[in-house]
């Protein structure tokens, strides 16, 4: 009896000598990916700014043959500086919620800084539709989508409450849903 568990114990070792080369061969396969990935990332960071210096080259060109004319255009990548010192904010605080304003026409058109949908646990309702909001100006969404993107950004309890609230209700519209939450 003694013989059989020393042999079952063997065979179990060999199996596990079996996966573990199979794993390291698995990481040396992700470590040599890895590795193609980090060239391709390399290649094409350095294209993206010879395309970046290039546009730039070619708005510099096109202002400067157009400065005479009334018409010029502001160039892109480089943001419009607001009315600030050194000493302090002149003109808008940059913290006052204004969502009647304009927006800067100094980033390319289509331009939304790369950010996170605000998540949603129950807690604040008027804080996170504050966000939402803020996300959907900023991220150009058309409202009639609000409602479905907001409902994909709930977590634990707010997310059981939701599946319960559009089984009963449907989703409806923003203002529907903002209601309820709140």
């Amino acid at each position: 009896m003694l013989f059989t568990k020393v042999e079952e114990i063997d065979r179990m070792q060999h199996k596990l000598e079996a996966k573990v080369d199979i794993s390291a061969s698995v990481l040396d396969q992700m470590i040599k990916d890895q590795q193609t990935l980090a060239k391709q990332i390399e290649t094409t960071g350095q294209a993206v700014a010879q395309l970046t210096i290039r546009q730039m080259r070619t708005e510099e060109e096109i202002q400067g043959s157009t400065a005479s004319s009334e018409t010029s255009t502001i160039p892109p990548f480089r943001p419009r500086r607001q009315g600030t010192s050194r000493g302090g904010q002149q003109g808008r605080n940059p913290f006052a919620h204004n969502r009647d304003h304009q927006p800067d026409r100094s980033l390319p058109k289509g331009f939304a800084p790369k950010m996170n949908f605000p998540r949603f646990n129950g807690k604040n309702p008027r804080i996170w539709k504050d966000k939402c909001q803020d996300y959907f100006q900023l991220m150009n969404i058309p409202e009639s989508m609000w409602a479905t993107a907001a409902s994909l950004h709930m977590d634990d309890n707010a997310e059981k409450w939701m599946q319960v609230y559009k089984l009963k209700h449907g989703l409806g519209t923003w203002t529907e849903l903002m209601t309820a939450v709140e």
